[in-house]
């Protein structure tokens, strides 16, 4: 139950944004919030990890590929802000369109990793 309401906040983030294409599938928020559903599947982590510096303050700390490739960033653990982990374990600055996404899909996604565990979100 606490995942939902994880999940809940941050698509209602989304979905305050006006131009936002949740807000233009879903017209009220109670019709999102009831459209919500939470299936639960055990990920194989496969352990690759490699030291890397970030690429916005330059302090080196461990890399691991988040999510088994399905959401590709990281946040430093010096300077808090967020990078891109290639399929290399390399990493890069965002693009500004990156920049653009919420900060919260971002932290989510990492406390997620953290318990071993992850969700896939699917708009139809």
């Amino acid at each position: 139950m606490k995942e939902r309401k994880e999940v809940l906040n941050m698509f209602r983030e989304l979905w305050q944004s006006g131009d936002s294409s949740l807000h233009r599938i879903y017209s009220s928020w109670e019709e999102l919030e009831a459209s919500v559903n939470i299936k639960t599947e055990r990920a194989v982590h496969k352990g690759k990890a490699s030291f890397q510096q970030c690429p916005n303050c330059g302090a080196k700390q461990k890399i691991v590929k988040p999510l088994e490739d399905f959401f590709p960033y990281q946040n430093c653990k010096a300077c808090k802000r967020a990078f891109y982990v290639n399929k290399n374990l390399t990493v890069r600055k965002l693009t500004e369109e990156e920049r653009e996404m919420p900060t919260a899909w971002v932290q989510i996604v990492e406390d997620m990793s953290k318990k071993k565990m992850a969700i896939a979100f699917r708009v139809e």
